[in-house]
């Protein structure tokens, strides 16, 4: 008799185990028909992001943003209204399939002198002769007669001196310009003749 109820129950815990709900193990993307967005911005700035013309927040900048959207065709705008440089940029529609991914980067459009915050020095040698040039008292080489330069300086306070280089001169012409600030992607001329 004991072994009847024993197997009365195995059979009936078996029929329980069967009428249960099985658990849906597809990942949501699959169960939602989503994909993901993926985001990169490599400007220092941040960005306001709209899919299909819907705003979906801030890109910070130098950062990642996921955004799930629903599988189908989508068109993606990032604005950047901060700055020295404002910008307004519309990726090309695409489709998205479910589970899908696509992944755009915002690039560093700024010039190189303000991410490398630098500035232009510009001498114009009118002379005929060569002439050492000093900024901020470090030679930075000869520039020669009737010649044009551009030196790249980190931005901030400067002074520039140049000396005649013509070996035979007992006093050499030399000329020194005031110091001056110069400021991130500005540009300063120097000319003597």
């Amino acid at each position: 008799m004991k072994t009847v109820n024993f197997f009365s129950v195995v059979i009936l815990a078996i029929g329980l185990m069967s009428c249960a709900e099985t658990e849906d193990t597809r990942p949501d993307c699959e169960k939602n028909n989503t994909g993901t967005i993926i985001l990169r911005n490599n400007d220092p700035n941040s960005f306001t992001v709209s899919v299909d013309g819907v705003n979906n927040g801030v890109i910070q900048g130098e950062r990642f943003l996921y955004l799930t959207v629903p599988a189908g065709t989508h068109s993606v705008r990032v604005v950047r209204q901060s700055g020295s440089h404002p910008q307004d940029i519309m990726f090309d529609p695409f489709v998205l399939a479910k589970c899908g991914e696509m992944a755009f980067t915002i690039e560093d459009t700024r010039p190189d002198c303000e991410k490398n915050n630098t500035g232009t020095i510009i001498l114009k040698n009118t002379d005929s002769d060569p002439f050492t040039v000093y900024v901020d008292e470090i030679n930075k080489g000869t520039i020669q007669g009737n010649q044009t330069i551009r030196l790249t300086v980190p931005a901030g306070t400067h002074s520039v001196r140049v000396v005649e280089r013509s070996g035979w001169i007992l006093y050499p012409q030399e000329t020194s310009f005031a110091a001056f600030v110069l400021a991130t992607c500005a540009e300063k001329t120097c000319a003597w003749d």
